[in-house]
């Protein structure tokens, strides 16, 4: 391009901007209408397709949205090709998809539960996008921002929660991200019991900051609403006129180990904890998350079959074991990452050939290994608790968490009763399923089944050179710790899911049933 054509183009580019800014979106498609006299290059493209989905969704115009995909769909090979261009194009393409996804919704408010659609490609995209280098902070911001948008809207809050996070540290004072997770924390505080005065506040005060440093004009009325809200949940209170204060926590504790373990939970985000993306305080230590409600019709719970005919009682026999598969997992990983204790003995005597191959060989590798497959495991276990819960009657033996979610696997159709229920929680599952299956965690699955049914040798390789059989012990610790905040997540959704479905139910109360009364805790205080 000559410099003539690029001056041109750049005023153009210039006016676009400032359009978009005061939100007159209708007259940047004249300014398409102009980009469309150029001669047809990739880049002129790129431009087009930017006006188009902004404007296409601001006007709630699907056939404009779909002009700009075409666009850079036309183009894509070309333009990922430059890396300038690559990582906005994706974030376009996303954002094309997202809104298309929107359109839907607004008629259909259901429509991505347990159901492909535009909304997983809006996903793909951004999540493409962020494993380029990001050069440009507010970029960067904004693609995260909304990839965690998609995130929520899959139900999958605490995925959310990790990606707004990553787009404040971008752009602290980026408007649209802190009121997003603001957003978000109202939905995990209807969505869970426990400590729902503290996200709520946490929530308000996020939203007000968002306010100060500037959102959308056409978002802040629905901000405002959430803000609102929760005003009146506070209403008598005086706990909104000035911002919570968080008291430094230090951690104290009896062992070397033991301040370790916390401190690489904590930096992680590992407990089973829904403060997890809250900041510090006492309560985040732990894993208190349990079943928050359960509604009982007690003429069927009989005498000695009380275990077996009282669903909380069953249920909860399930979560314990969930819950202590998780926490020995997660033991092994950190005893793996702990230097203070020399673990070197337990191979003393052990023999082993040196096959010329360069593996490494030692109880740490084990560890990480245990680890990584024991995680695996719960998913299966979950299955097993929604199966009973949901009395499908599956036979046990035949359930696993990929398959869990179809009558017939290989045509991909999904069970017709897991479709009616409506829930996100249950959807965000589905969908870690699906990213596990076929999408972005895939590599995971493969891991897993490597060390499950084959072997994983640990060898000193380049990026270029490894897969799931070989690799190197810092990507078998990443891809361990990626599977550790997945199963988290997965446990506090199938937590989620119970609450929300018994809430539906105590909406419909009638005769017999009643809340169940909370037997005592085992307390483990070795």
């Amino acid at each position: 391009m000559d410099t003539k054509y690029l001056n041109k183009l750049n005023k153009l580019i210039k006016q676009t901007i400032e359009l978009k800014n005061k939100g007159k979106y209708q007259e940047t498609l004249r300014i398409d209408e102009k980009l469309k006299k150029f001669k047809p290059h990739p880049i002129i493209s790129l431009l087009r397709s930017c006006i188009l989905i902004d404007a296409g969704d601001y006007l709630k115009d699907e056939e404009i949205v779909k002009e700009g995909i075409n666009l850079l769909k036309e183009d894509i090979e070309e333009l990922v090709k430059d890396y300038k261009y690559a990582q906005k194009t994706f974030y376009y393409l996303g954002n094309g998809y997202y809104s298309l996804y929107n359109f839907k919704r607004q008629k259909e408010p259901t429509i991505g539960c347990l159901k492909e659609t535009e909304l997983n490609k809006a996903k793909e995209f951004f999540k493409k996008a962020t494993k380029l280098k990001i050069k440009d902070n507010f970029l960067g911001s904004q693609i995260f921002t909304n990839l965690a948008n998609c995130y929520d809207s899959l139900g999958r809050v605490f995925d959310a929660l990790e990606c707004y996070d990553e787009a404040i540290k971008l752009k602290p004072d980026h408007g649209m991200a802190l009121a997003n997770k603001g957003i978000a924390l109202d939905y995990l505080a209807s969505i869970q019991g426990i400590h729902k005065s503290c996200i709520l506040l946490e929530a308000y005060f996020l939203l007000k900051k968002a306010f100060e440093y500037g959102v959308y004009p056409e978002s802040k009325p629905g901000f405002l609403t959430y803000s609102e809200r929760i005003e009146n949940f506070f209403k008598g209170s005086n706990l909104l006129e000035k911002s919570p204060e968080y008291p430094k926590y230090e951690i104290k504790r009896s062992s070397k180990f033991e301040k370790f373990h916390i401190e690489f939970c904590l930096k992680n985000k590992l407990y089973l904890n829904i403060l997890n993306y809250l900041p510090l305080r006492k309560e985040s230590v732990g894993d208190p998350v349990f079943i928050e409600k359960m509604i009982v019709q007690t003429d069927k719970i009989k005498g000695e079959k009380y275990l077996k005919d009282d669903p909380f009682l069953c249920l909860s026999r399930y979560l314990n074991q969930i819950k202590e598969d998780y926490i020995s997992a997660r033991f092994l990983l950190i005893l793996s990452r702990y230097k203070g204790i020399n673990l070197g003995f337990i191979y003393k005597k052990l023999r082993l050939i040196n096959t010329l191959d360069y593996s490494e060989h030692n109880i740490y590798i084990q560890l990480l290994k245990t680890s990584f497959k024991n995680l695996f495991d719960i998913l299966d276990k979950i299955s097993i608790f929604l199966n009973d819960y949901l009395n499908l009657g599956i036979n046990k033996r035949e359930l696993y968490f990929l398959g869990f979610w179809y009558s017939d696997k290989k045509q991909r159709n999904v069970r017709k009763n897991l479709l009616e229920l409506k829930n996100y929680s249950l959807n965000a599952l589905f969908d870690i399923a699906n990213d596990l299956d076929y999408g972005e965690y895939n590599n995971l699955k493969l891991v897993r089944n490597a060390l499950t049914h084959r072997f994983i040798y640990i060898e000193p390789l380049d990026d270029s050179e490894e897969n799931e059989e070989r690799m190197r012990e810092d990507t078998l610790l990443k891809q361990t710790l990626q599977l550790a905040k997945l199963v988290r997540n997965a446990i506090i959704y199938m937590l989620s899911f119970v609450y929300i479905e018994e809430c539906k139910k105590e909406k419909n109360i009638s005769g017999t049933f009643i809340p169940q009364v909370f037997l005592d805790d085992i307390i483990c205080d070795y």
